[in-house]
């Protein structure tokens, strides 16, 4: 239950540089006619591996530039490095299993969310689709994103007309972990020097997945104590208010937090 969705990359990998050119190409206007003997294809092959190596490596210190120094900082300017999520409450009884109906209400509060201020670069590639810019499209990891919300669970006892109804709570604490966030992100500057831009950004997938409760017995009597949570009730819709949150924080503050660390960083032109 509750897999995150897994989404398309948004390249082939016939329009990325995944391999270096090969030298039984032409690749000198004109030279149609001439033999290439073993020399000439070695000294060839040498230098377009050079070139590939030098343009790679210039991908990857970029990214990494960005992630590693830039993100961080824009993360913590607005408050993303420990992100406060919103309270919600729901109705325990419409979420009961057929055979068990639950009553009273849930709220969760003081959730923080915690891990958008480490990414790392799995692989980047850089696109051949055009000539007028140069596009790069990456794959980044999160490796470790957690939420832990406040829980109280709240149930009347007693009967309304004889005016003896009793307000039972048990507090509890909710936390969601996953390891290894997958998203790709696309990254586009001109050959002019343009100041780069993200383009694209999207949620991949994830690894390891864990989310429990625990109660907080720290001050609650023994009457409250005997009152258990329903948390295979809970469970679900927690796990899918977290998710929609998470995305709107990845799709918005988190976008914005990165756009602007990848425009405070220019790719070398040396090699445009």
């Amino acid at each position: 239950m509750g897999a995150w969705p897994i989404a398309q990359p948004n390249y082939k990998e016939d329009s990325l540089v995944g391999q270096k050119p090969r030298c039984d190409e032409d690749v000198h206007p004109g030279s149609h006619d001439l033999p290439k003997d073993g020399t000439e294809l070695q000294l060839c092959d040498v230098a377009l591996t050079s070139a590939y190596r030098e343009d790679q490596n210039d991908v990857n210190n970029y990214v990494d530039k960005v992630l590693a120094v830039h993100l961080p900082r824009y993360v913590e300017n607005t408050d993303l490095d420990i992100y406060e999520m919103p309270d919600f409450y729901f109705n325990v009884g419409e979420f009961s299993v057929a055979n068990e109906v639950f009553h009273g209400t849930v709220t969760f509060y003081k959730g923080n969310l915690t891990g958008l201020s480490v990414v790392h670069r799995r692989f980047c590639q850089r696109s051949l689709k055009s000539t007028d810019n140069i596009i790069l499209i990456c794959n980044i990891v999160l490796p470790r994103v957690d939420v832990r919300y406040r829980g109280r669970y709240e149930v009347s006892t007693g009967s309304s007309s004889s005016y003896k109804v009793q307000l039972r709570q048990r507090d509890f604490f909710g936390d969601i972990s996953v390891k290894n966030v997958e998203a790709q992100i696309e990254v586009k500057t001109s050959v002019d020097g343009d100041q780069p831009t993200v383009t694209n950004l999207l949620l991949l997938g994830k690894g390891d997945f864990r989310k429990g409760f625990q109660y907080n017995n720290i001050h609650e009597s023994h009457l409250y104590q005997n009152l258990f949570a329903p948390f295979d009730e809970i469970s679900e819709p927690f796990y899918k208010k977290i998710f929609y949150v998470f995305q709107q924080v990845f799709y918005g503050s988190f976008r914005s937090s990165l756009e602007r660390a990848v425009a405070s960083v220019s790719y070398p032109r040396e090699h445009y």
